[in-house]
């Protein structure tokens, strides 16, 4: 073969494996629940390093918008407990004011201060103009009236898995009705419409990584530090998300039309509580960040699966004797004539198993770990891992 050849048979070789390279599907995707690994690095100690997307050496936090939901004629969800646009403004301030307090050069940026209506576009051109480093948005759920369902979420951007984040989204992207110009300002986009969130499947989101870290954070702090019901961190198409260049997440911090869970989200000790949780996420990810290590992500588990320890079994409801009553995250199933005793709001195996030592620890020394899908326990050994 002569030496021209070779050279063209080289060069077209070449060509053909980067065009395969090019057309080769992306495997690394995002699972509801689960934190992304598509760019972190774990050593074989488990330890997370996070490739910091800032040049600087000495990166640090400088920057923080909190968005208080809703506002103005957008009341957001109410029900009798309260209304969603006046928990969520003093929520946003009690948390701005918390990071004030603790770093001072850290500047607070607030999407809105009062009672004001504010466009979903334009919550995200503050925090882009003001070249953040992170946004919170704050806000209240609300679900079927007879549901009884509680529990803190907090959501990063993208398509969403399940109807229930679908109808969150939807729900919340429904303020740009509200909006005169809505129609242009968001290119026809139609918040009750399935298929408009096609687009959401599509939109590739650099901060991805950071964004499911710091909602991990988050929903970690809501159980361990205020004892609350987490369901998780989960992704959807919210509007307010899709346009902020930088690490965002959208917290939905209980549903409102749940009397108990309404009315703590609703008084101002709950909202203590929600703003000091939400603050020691972020000064547990802004350490993180800023040297860049964190605490080993959670575990890949099989969508749909949750974890739970079965604490106990009686003959009878103990529910609400002082042992069990103090109890949180408390889940009582009569079998038959047994009662079954769990402790819920385990995503992974890995947070249920460092629970069952501590409560084995304290007395709990028959609990175990069992594991659910779609209502129906399933084989542990098969989902663990």
């Amino acid at each position: 073969m002569s030496m021209r050849k070779i050279i063209v048979f080289s060069l077209s070789l070449t060509l053909l494996l980067l065009l395969v390279s090019l057309l080769k599907p992306d495997k690394a995707g995002f699972n509801e629940n689960l934190t992304s690994e598509t760019t972190s690095i774990v050593d074989s100690a488990g330890k997370v390093t996070i490739p910091n997307d800032n040049d600087e050496k000495d990166y640090r936090i400088k920057k923080v918008v909190i968005d208080a939901g809703h506002g103005g004629h957008d009341t957001g969800c109410h029900s009798n407990e309260g209304v969603e646009k006046k928990n969520t403004l003093a929520m946003a301030l009690k948390l701005g004011q918390k990071i004030k307090d603790n770093y001072p050069n850290i500047e607070i940026i607030y999407t809105r201060e009062t009672d004001k209506f504010i466009e979903l576009h334009r919550r995200a051109e503050i925090a882009n103009k003001a070249k953040a480093d992170l946004f919170i948005s704050i806000h209240c759920n609300s679900t079927d009236e007879n549901s009884g369902i509680s529990g803190t979420e907090t959501y990063v951007l993208g398509m969403h898995k399940k109807e229930t984040n679908f109808e969150v989204a939807r729900r919340e992207n429904a303020s740009i009705l509200l909006e005169s110009d809505y129609k242009e300002q968001y290119e026809g986009f139609d918040p009750n419409s399935t298929e408009a969130y096609i687009i959401f499947s599509l939109f590739q989101n650099a901060y991805l990584d950071k964004s499911i870290l710091f909602a991990k954070y988050v929903e970690e702090s809501f159980r361990s530090n205020a004892g609350r019901r987490s369901l998780g961190v989960k992704q959807a198409g919210f509007l307010v998300l899709k346009e902020t260049a930088m690490p965002s997440v959208l917290i939905e911090t209980g549903f409102l039309n749940h009397s108990r869970e309404g009315e703590f989200i609703s008084s101002a000790s709950g909202q203590a509580t929600i703003a000091e949780s939400i603050f020691l996420a972020f000064q547990k990810y802004k350490t993180a960040v800023e040297t860049r290590e964190a605490t080993p992500l959670i575990d890949p588990v099989t969508e749909g699966v949750v974890f739970k320890i079965q604490l106990a079994t009686a003959s009878k409801d103990l529910s609400q004797t002082p042992r069990w009553k103090s109890m949180s995250n408390l889940e009582v199933v009569k079998d038959g004539t047994i009662f079954k005793y769990f402790k819920t709001g385990f995503d992974t195996y890995n947070e249920a198993s460092q629970e069952l030592k501590r409560l084995r620890a304290n007395g709990f020394s028959d609990a175990f770990i069992v594991a659910y899908k779609n209502g129906k326990r399933v084989n542990l050994e098969e989902v663990k891992k």
